[in-house]
């Protein structure tokens, strides 16, 4: 199999036409992630989807022995593929055991690393503990025992590739749910304060931090708006207090997915991430694809992974450095004194959306 990376439509798609599909693992059905593939699959395949759920509040263990439980059931089943979901590299050998009583190919989303995520992005564990070194072995484990997996960004496939010897992962973009439509060109800029949105899980990843250090180096009238719960939300606040920006930043829980769109809205600027891990380097957050669908100014850390989209975001999508809040305050500023925070891009979504379906019909099949 060819790499999507350096010949994007040159090789055998993942999927043929009619696969019976086993989608196992799956945290959230409604995860954006795996229900665009799932979408793709089904409209444009024809497939048919058996979708095995894991429920986090069960704990590790029982989703273990339910999941087993469930390969074996299934053992007479007759899969093309079985498919496991984002979020899931712990349940690898359980998938991996389903494909092979079906003889099925399978299929790995690498959206989600263990040891990126739990010990460099969250940083449950330290990097050296026994944690950690299981969190690397389940990692290699389902790149060595998948027959084709896919991730969110070229960086990272290429990444992955290099690290196997192998081409066998393949991008697949985020890219934005049906909602991040663009929003309604205003007649006249708003009057008042300048109107930033923030919205996301309060992670490392996110360096929320960031932005409200920035906003204590502005000089202008600015809104923080703070969307979610959980990570360092508490920290974050506190800091706002300490740095005397409470009044500035609004903070409020999650919102359903729908309502997201309102308040992108209702914006001028869409922050994205700003953290220092190579996760954090090398991905596009749902955040940038949304707001820049929207057709808002999306303000970002830099990352070779955004060269997908720069030539469909020229100043739209403003890059700084990581983890620097003085020159996110100074890319803040440059826009509203340029009067680009006012700016509405309505091309971007189309642009946009026809990347993602064509890289969807070249790595899991279908037309574009």
């Amino acid at each position: 199999m060819r790499n999507t990376a350096s010949a994007p439509g040159v090789y055998r798609p993942i999927f043929s036409k009619k696969s019976t599909i086993a989608y196992f693992a799956v945290h959230d059905v409604n995860y954006p992630r795996n229900r665009m593939i799932r979408d793709h699959l089904t409209s444009n395949m024809n497939a048919d989807i058996t979708v095995f759920p894991v429920d986090v509040r069960d704990g590790f263990l029982v989703n273990c022995k339910k999941l087993l439980r469930t390969a074996i059931r299934e053992r007479r089943n007759r899969y093309d593929a079985v498919v496991l979901a984002e979020f899931s590299l712990e349940f690898v050998l359980f998938a991996w055991l389903l494909a092979k009583m079906t003889r099925a190919k399978l299929v790995v989303d690498f959206f989600v690393g263990l040891f990126e995520t739990r010990s460099e992005d969250l940083q449950r564990t330290g990097k050296y503990t026994i944690r950690a070194f299981v969190y690397k072995a389940l990692d290699r484990v389902a790149l060595q025992l998948c027959d084709a997996g896919i991730i969110d960004t070229r960086m990272r496939a290429d990444a992955l590739n290099r690290n196997i010897g192998m081409a066998k992962v393949h991008f697949l973009p985020v890219g934005a749910p049906d909602w991040a439509r663009p929003c309604a060109q205003l007649d006249t800029p708003r009057q008042g304060s300048v109107r930033i949105l923030f919205y996301g899980g309060y992670s490392p990843l996110q360096a929320v931090d960031v932005a409200v250090r920035a906003l204590a180096l502005l000089d202008i009238e600015v809104s923080l708006t703070l969307i979610g719960d959980g990570g360092s939300r508490t920290q974050i606040e506190s800091l706002a207090m300490d740095l005397g920006v409470q009044d500035s930043c609004h903070f409020q829980g999650r919102v359903p997915e729908g309502e997201l769109r309102d308040h992108i809205c209702r914006s001028d600027i869409v922050l994205g991430i700003f953290g220092t891990s190579s996760k954090a380097a090398s991905v596009i957050a749902n955040k940038v694809w949304q707001g820049l669908s929207c057709g808002k100014v999306v303000v970002t850390r830099q990352s070779e992974a955004l060269d997908e989209l720069r030539g469909s975001t020229k100043g739209q999508l403003i890059e700084v450095p990581p983890s620097d809040p003085r020159a996110l305050a100074d890319a803040i500023r440059e826009l509203v004194d340029a009067n680009g925070h006012h700016r509405q891009f309505n091309r971007t979504a189309t642009q946009l959306a026809t990347y993602v379906e064509d890289r969807f019909a070249d790595v899991l099949g279908g037309t574009k």
